[in-house]
Formats: structure tokens, C-alpha cells, sequence
């Protein structure tokens, strides 16, 4: 019997660079995965709360997240994008 890969949103909940292994915490339900930096496609230096795109695989010890890529959310970038050209004032007229 074979499923057809299915592409799942979440958020990376822990990620140690030391060990290379991390758990995500799925958007819409069910248990956090297990991935490794192997499964990380690209470059991509994955770190805590990152939002990412994955599809979900049986492994050796149950589900675990494959093909594992860092997203960022339309609303987020617009944000970022507004920073850049409006950072925010923060202590004007303050002494340090």
C-alpha cells in the first residue's frame, strides 16, 4: 500500500546543531517529529520557532518530518519588510 507524500506546515520546537537532530511541532495536529539535519534541504541553519514545510515519513522509531525546509509566511515578511523601512523608535530623547 503505498501514500502519496503530503506537504505539512509547522514550527521548528527544538533543534540542537551539536547532536543534528531536532522535533517539530505539526500545525494542524498530532505529535512532534523527529528530523535530522540530513532530512534539512539546502542550507538551511534551522533554529528554534522557525516556520517550516515538511512531509511526514514512517521511521525506525515511528513518524518522523523528511524533506524539511525553512518558510516565511507572507505576513512575516511584510513585517520584516517594514522594519527595514520603518524600525521602530524606541527611547528617542533617552540618555543612556
Amino acid at each position: 500500500m503505498s501514500k502519496e507524500a503530503k506537504t505539512v506546515r509547522g514550527k521548528v520546537k527544538f533543534y540542537s546543531e551539536q547532536r543534528r537532530f531536532g522535533f517539530i511541532q505539526q500545525d494542524d495536529k498530532g505529535e512532534d517529529l523527529f528530523f535530522h539535519y540530513s532530512e534539512v534541504e539546502g542550507s538551511e541553519n534551522l533554529q528554534q520557532n522557525d516556520r517550516v514545510e515538511f512531509e511526514v515519513a514512517e521511521g525506525d522509531r515511528g513518524l518522523k518530518a523528511i524533506k524539511v525546509r525553512g518558510v516565511i509566511e507572507k505576513e512575516e515578511k511584510e513585517e520584516e519588510i517594514e522594519e527595514e523601512i520603518d524600525p521602530p523608535h524606541k527611547g528617542e530623547g533617552e540618555e543612556k
